[in-house]
């Protein structure tokens, strides 16, 4: 090391030999006396070609005095001193992927920032790769951060003043109301902050109407290491305990996140985490995952709070809840049944919601839809009491209410929670909350709808990365069904494969299967959506999946059976099914198929009752009876089905549900229909033709004995009729399917599905 005294003279034996232009980096210049500053100046005066760098946390004789002789200088002042996460990503040199990320947030915690700490960490390992680095941040960096940190420690006038200071260390920034806080009535609290200031120790900054002040990060990195001797545990929980009361709704959610973790405030911290989720969680869950990891599983299992926060950032990226997000969740589940149910009230609505993220973390959707009811209802009945409650705070939760519907399949309820998410004015849920919605309208044929929402986010700021996260998967799959909509399905489904993330993060990946299905269907590659469904689905077989989600899968399974002519499997796929209005309609386009019009008619006679039938199925109802009325001769009424399903499909933008009738059929339509009122279908995917096959009852009883080995005696016998009985109703049956004799009567019923 050199001794500051002689560098004057180094410098000038330096300089009287150096003939080309220099750069001259002064660093720290505030640790020097003004004497010494004097001596440099005077050193530097006559070197027109010098160009100086200095860095400083207050004035200096150089920015008084200069320019001298030409002499140019570019100040680094004390925000510029430590490095930004922005930064650190940079100096890394890694990109910006979740690793990087928090391998620089690690680093930024281990080294405060401090330029120096950071430049001789990422020495050692800018090669080695991030996965290697995480090996070599360990205590030696910041054992190496500690030892930098204390040239930085300031001097004090009073003992009161080093307690001051180290109080605001601890918090993350400081507010006129917190400063009173920390500071005995007698003393002007704020008038030496405004004197820190003078001295270089941090910035006061007005944000809002607020007046906040930030201490320099390695000074306050210096100060928080001298904090436990100066001020004590006691003292230290404290000032922590105050700053999260007073701080929240200005400072940075993280940065208070750590200050109740570095506190011990662990009976807040849910309640804190679930206001701001969306900064925690949604943003910033790498830096949150940091901080929770650093505290002891004893800690962590002593309460449910910290053991749900930690539960929900372990599956914030993930489809599949690990063993750990598992654990942690069923212990908080224990705690919240051991405890006592308190009266109606925000303890009350706490508990309440943390039951709901409990089955939301496991994914266990059959118990998340209850949950979530009861949370909203609870949340209705603290709201009517609060006469002037913030709604905003509850914008990030109700939020995931609304995914949980969806994924739940209470597509309603998605609907029924998002007006009250028309006013939050948070630029990232404002996204999410449009890709959602964008995917449930046009899911359910309400494309003009989605198409608004779709714009809405068109039209919007997007971050860099935003449009093939996982936050935007919503949006992808609306914008997909929109422009197979509009008459192109195969690049929806090019478009989906190039920009969706990896299936294993994507907690929907239900409602991705289904999309792609439904757009290999309508761009007629029936069979490679088979082949695709089949392999996706086994690859996720034991990711979780709500009961409702399993059904659709099935249901558009049993489209692709029934695109490529194999009837029976198509009927196969939606046996003991629910009643629901797409599996009605598929077993009724099956039995149109099989030329069973009349089975097929009082199917989609149910769906017309139906009142959760979508907007999509509503039509698909009215085009099917359209079609079989035309069958059975009833032109008039044919036609009016058939107008009334262009009006639909005129009011909603969607065409989809004409590509779920067989080409000859649309043939049919389109004759009976002035040009006018005619829409053209997007394609047209079915090719049978519909040939009536009317079985009465005692002939489908036949037909199924038909299959088994037995003969007609013992058939007859079965059924309790007689052999000319029976020979009468194969007569009947052979006629009908075209057969010539019972095993063909067999393969025939089996391929058009009459079974």
């Amino acid at each position: 090391m050199i001794d500051p005294t002689e560098v004057p003279s180094l410098l000038i034996t330096r300089l009287l030999f150096q003939s080309t232009p220099m750069i001259w980096v002064l660093d720290d210049l505030h640790l020097t006396s003004q004497e010494f500053q004097t001596q440099l100046l005077s050193v530097f005066q006559g070197c027109p070609s010098l160009q100086l760098i200095v860095t400083t946390r207050n004035s200096t004789v150089f920015e008084q005095a200069l320019p001298v002789g030409g002499i140019g200088m570019t100040l680094i002042g004390s925000d510029e001193l430590a490095f930004t996460m922005d930064e650190m990503l940079t100096l890394l040199g890694y990109g910006r992927n979740a690793e990087s990320i928090e391998l620089a947030d690690r680093l930024h915690r281990a080294t405060n920032g401090h330029v120096l700490a950071s430049r001789l960490a990422v020495a050692k390992f800018r090669d080695a790769g991030p996965a290697a680095a995480y090996r070599m941040l360990d205590g030696r960096v910041q054992e190496h951060t500690r030892a930098l940190a204390t040239q930085y420690l300031p001097e004090f006038v009073t003992e009161q003043e080093r307690q001051f200071a180290c109080a605001v260390a601890l918090c993350p920034e400081l507010s006129i109301e917190l400063a009173e806080a920390l500071l005995p009535k007698k003393f002007d609290s704020w008038a030496l902050v405004r004197d820190f200031e003078s001295r270089g120790f941090g910035r006061i900054t007005v944000r809002g109407s607020v007046e906040l002040f930030q201490l320099h990060a390695l000074i306050r990195a210096a100060l928080v290491s001298e904090a436990p001797k100066v001020l004590g545990s006691r003292d230290m929980q404290y000032v922590r305990a105050k700053a999260f009361e007073l701080l929240e709704g200005t400072a940075d959610p993280v940065a208070l996140f750590r200050v109740a973790l570095d506190g011990d405030l662990d009976d807040k911290v849910f309640a804190f985490f679930a206001r701001n989720f969306s900064e925690l969680s949604l943003v910033r869950t790498r830096e949150c995952l940091t901080a929770v990891e650093q505290i002891s599983n004893e800690r962590l299992y002593r309460g449910w709070q910290l053991a749900l926060v930690y539960a929900v950032l372990l599956v914030e990226d993930i489809a599949k809840p690990s063993a750990r997000s598992r654990s942690l969740a069923r212990h908080a589940m224990k705690n919240l049944d051991r405890a006592a149910q308190p009266p109606q009230g925000a303890e009350s609505l706490m508990l309440s919601l943390a039951r709901f993220t409990v089955s939301r973390v496991v994914r266990d959707w059959e118990q998340a839809g209850p949950n979530v009811d009861q949370f909203l209802e609870d949340l209705r009945a603290f709201q009517a009491t609060q006469q002037e409650g913030d709604p905003t705070l509850w914008f990030a939760v109700l939020l995931q209410t609304m995914l949980t519907k969806l994924l739940c399949g209470d597509l309603p309820g998605v609907l029924a929670i998002a007006p009250q998410l028309a006013t939050d004015s948070h630029p990232a849920r404002r996204l999410h909350t449009h890709g959602q919605l964008s995917f449930v309208h046009a899911y359910r044929g309400d494309i003009l709808i989605a198409s608004r929402h779709l714009r809405e986010i068109s039209s919007s700021f997007t971050p860099a990365g935003w449009e093939s996260s996982i936050r935007s998967v919503g949006w992808q799959l609306g914008g997909a069904l929109v422009l197979a909509n509009a008459g192109q399905p195969g690049e929806a489904h090019r478009q989906l494969e190039m920009n969706l993330p990896e299936l294993a993060r994507v907690e929907y990946w239900p409602a991705v299967l289904w999309t792609k299905a439904r757009l290999r269907f309508l761009a007629g590659d029936a069979a490679a959506g088979l082949a695709e469904l089949t392999a996706e689905s086994r690859s996720l077989v034991d990711y979780p999946i709500s009961p409702w989600w399993r059904e659709r899968l099935r249901v558009v399974r049993a489209e692709l059976f029934l695109a490529v002519g194999d009837l029976a499997s198509a009927r196969f796929e939606t046996q003991q099914l629910s009643k629901s209005a797409d599996v009605q309609l598929i077993d009724a386009s099956v039995s149109l198929a099989s030329g069973d019009l009349e089975h097929a008619f009082q199917l989609v006679t149910s769906v017309r009752t139906n009142r959760d039938a979508t907007t999509a199925e509503a039509v698909q109802a009215l085009l099917l009876r359209s079609v079989i009325k035309a069958h059975l001769g009833h032109e008039n009424t044919a036609r009016q089905r058939a107008n009334e399903a262009m009006h639909a499909i005129g009011r909603s933008g969607n065409r989809m549900p004409l590509s779920m009738l067989p080409f000859s059929e649309l043939q049919r339509l389109r004759a009976m229909l002035p040009a006018t009122a005619w829409i053209e279908p997007v394609s047209s995917p079915l090719k049978f033709d519909v040939s009536p096959v009317s079985l009465t009852v005692r002939e489908r009883d036949v037909l199924k004995q038909l299959a088994s080995p037995r003969g007609l005696d013992a058939i007859a016998a079965e059924l309790y009729v007689s052999s000319n009985t029976l020979k009468t109703h194969l007569r009947s049956i052979y006629r009908k399917l075209g057969a010539a004799d019972r095993h063909e009567a067999v393969r025939l019923a089996t391929e058009r599905g009459v079974y």
